[in-house]
């Protein structure tokens, strides 16, 4: 995770309507 998430995250953030919310962790979350 990390960097690498925060990376994909940009990409998911488009993708959100496409990606399914379980595959797709809130950005808090992630960084906490």
């Amino acid at each position: 995770m990390g960097d690498a998430w925060l990376a994909l995250a940009d990409t998911q953030d488009w993708l959100d309507g496409v990606t399914p919310p379980v595959s797709r962790p809130s950005p808090q979350s992630a960084q906490a």
